[in-house]
């Protein structure tokens, strides 16, 4: 994918729809035709680009950098990874945190339809900052908000 002639990147499979998919969409597979994307990353000279529906919207917050998330504040992300305490969920940037199993587990019911893993959109709520190394991440905007008003 290409933005001007210097400028170039990459479109994954898994930033294509908020929900992970094996193929490429239709509306992608057309050679030359022109979509909007949204920047993810940059790293280095790699530009990774976003087409998922819940990372295009204009009221997504974006963070300069880790050290600018604070307690209570709305990360809206990609879930990168899988490891023994949860998903590793990663924003806009360098902003990258940890919602581990007992928070999913306690905050989505059976009842829903689908189960969260690696290639999925979430929105989740940061309950600390590990100095600048991390996020603690919940679903429950009530619990990061009461993590706040504890520590104030």
């Amino acid at each position: 994918m290409s933005l001007n002639d210097f400028v170039k990147g990459t479109l994954k499979l898994e930033h294509m729809s908020d929900f992970p998919s094996k193929t490429i969409p239709p509306k992608f597979a057309t050679v030359g035709k022109q979509i909007k994307v949204r920047v993810f990353s940059v790293d280095e000279r790699k530009v990774l680009f976003t087409k998922k529906d819940t990372l295009m919207k204009h009221d997504v917050q974006l963070f300069k950098n880790l050290k600018s998330v604070r307690k209570g504040d709305l990360i809206q992300g990609l879930i990168v990874a899988q490891n023994d305490h949860g998903f590793i969920v990663k924003s806009f940037g360098e902003v990258k945190g940890l919602l581990t199993f007992a928070d999913v587990k306690e905050h989505l019911s059976k009842k829903d339809k689908f189960e969260l893993k690696p290639g999925c959109a979430v929105k989740a709520y940061v309950m600390w900052n590990k100095k600048g190394s991390g996020l603690a991440l919940t679903l429950d905007k009530k619990k990061a908000l009461k993590v706040v008003g504890e520590e104030a």
